[in-house]
């Protein structure tokens, strides 16, 4: 301990952790710099259509009880579209900036609260540089980044989740830490549950797999008498039953039921298993065979981030006694039962409604399951190795130099995450930046026509920006035409101009 306090106070550790900091920020703000020249496309001009025909609140009114143009039982997924559509231009960038400093703000006061329940020590700064590695590492490994993040359709159901439940879970440990209870804290947390629950099912399950498995945990660990414990106890529960409010909320949507009598009748419970155990396989497979630098690298820096937290707590732990071994055995397996049914949650949705795998969008949610579990666990290897060394007193007194140093040789590898953002970020700017100023030049041109009241417009035809999401077609026919149509106020838009490529 009195070796790391040293170390800590050197020139050297403050200038590894500035490079440290610069190059994880790095990463972030060239992918928010891409989001500041994203604007409307794809599902988004539907969203903005029913706007324009029913107003803010008429919105949400007909989306929750008519079928539309897109799954308007996600009511907080209509609710922020609507917000959003008011500013056309502005309101992607804005929400894609937004939500990404508050993820980050999130897990920075996440693992504060953390650090001060288990006496870790971290400093304002440590926590930034962990909460902005584990961003890259999610921006980064993400299976579909530009769906995910940088398209608005695709952002809201699938990143906010991330988001809101990072700070529910914040709010909930400030809750649960303060002295004197008060009623309308378990009010909030439920409400807020209601709240981010309500962007897709897919996140509403997550939300409830997570919540769950606290609420097991915490009953296991549960000691009678103990006030604090059943405030805990009371507090989950409110957030869960939040959540089935979700549920219900979407499932017995009118939209919902009006969709489902034209869709296929969903699995039985023998085929929704075995069909749930296949996807799991997919999942897995894909992670350990084709994506595996995306789990090593998250577990390589949790097991310099292990060896360093080590050093700071060994003292306390003196020789690792039975108990010791048995609660790190315990929490090894918690961190891969509890990865393992939270991506079951992920997988679930789809699989039931549509008997299919999830779309890759909606995979980010996987992804970030995945990343926590493999920093766990490299945090988990770290503390195992090192209990096996202080076990021999001669060898434990030698290795602190020794374990400071190769600490932040493995945290060093999560470079490899924001460096390849910047790089992605620096290839694609030229794309992203005359995308917008195409389309801004374009968003006047149909305004304008608009009020002029136009019949017909002939716009440039832009590249599409997001893979797989597709642009204003030639074809004034094609089902985003009709939905800007609608948004614009003309009768026909043709993107049949070569302005692109000239």
């Amino acid at each position: 301990m009195a070796v790391y306090r040293t170390f800590r106070k050197g020139i050297f550790y403050r200038i590894v952790l500035g490079v440290f900091l610069c190059v994880s920020l790095g990463g972030i703000v060239s992918q928010l710099l891409l989001g500041s020249q994203t604007r409307l496309t794809g599902d988004d001009y539907c969203y903005n259509a029913v706007l324009a025909q029913e107003g803010f609140w008429g919105m949400q009114r007909r989306s929750y009880l008519e079928v539309s143009m897109y799954n308007g039982n996600r009511y907080s997924l209509t609710l922020f579209s609507g917000i959003l559509g008011l500013f056309p231009a502005l309101g992607t960038p804005v929400i894609i900036i937004f939500s990404v400093l508050s993820w980050l703000a999130g897990l920075v006061l996440l693992l504060r609260k953390i650090s001060n329940h288990y006496h870790l020590e971290l400093t304002q700064l440590e926590c930034l540089l962990i909460a902005a590695s584990f961003v890259c590492l999610i921006l980064w490994s993400a299976p579909h980044p530009d769906q995910s993040l940088l398209w608005r359709s695709g952002m809201l159901p699938y990143f906010m989740p991330l988001v809101g439940g990072t700070w529910l879970i914040v709010l909930f440990l400030s809750f649960i830490a303060k002295q004197k209870y008060r009623w309308y804290t378990a009010g909030l947390l439920f409400l807020l549950a209601i709240l981010v629950a309500g962007f897709s099912e897919t996140g509403a399950m997550v939300q409830l797999g997570l919540w769950g498995l606290m609420l097991t945990y915490s009953l296991i660990a549960l000691v009678p008498g103990k006030r604090l414990s059943y405030k805990k106890i009371l507090m989950i529960v409110m957030i869960l039953a939040g959540t089935l409010v979700a549920f219900a909320l979407m499932y017995y949507s009118p939209s919902t039921a009006l969709r489902r009598d034209r869709m296929n009748e969903p699995l039985a419970l023998g085929p929704l298993l075995s069909l749930l155990g296949l996807n799991l396989k997919v999942v897995l497979y894909q992670a350990l065979m084709r994506r595996t630098i995306h789990l090593v690298i998250p577990m390589l820096f949790g097991f310099g981030l292990g060896l360093i937290l080590y050093n700071r707590t060994r003292q306390e732990l003196k020789v690792p006694s039975r108990g010791y071994w048995k609660n790190l055995v315990l929490y090894g397996l918690g961190i891969s039962i509890s990865a393992i049914l939270l991506i079951l949650c992920v997988l679930l949705p789809a699989t039931y409604i549509f008997s299919d795998y999830p779309p890759e969008r909606a995979l980010i949610l996987s992804q970030a399951i995945l990343t926590a579990a493999e920093m766990m666990g490299g945090i988990w290897l770290a503390y195992l190795m090192m209990s096996l060394f202080y076990v021999i007193p001669s060898v434990s007194k030698s290795t602190s130099k020794v374990q400071i140093a190769v600490g932040l040789l493995f945290l060093m590898s999560v470079f490899y995450a924001p460096v390849s953002l910047i790089q992605t970020g620096v290839n694609r700017w030229p794309l992203f930046s005359k995308w917008a100023r195409f389309w801004d030049v374009r968003h006047q041109v149909l305004l304008d026509a608009g009020e002029q009241n136009v019949r017909a417009v002939h716009v440039d035809e832009l590249d599409s920006l997001i893979k797989d999401i597709a642009e204003l077609s030639p074809n004034p026919d094609y089902w985003y035409n009709n939905c800007a149509e609608m948004y614009y106020g003309v009768n026909a838009i043709y993107a049949d101009q070569p302005g692109w490529d000239e």
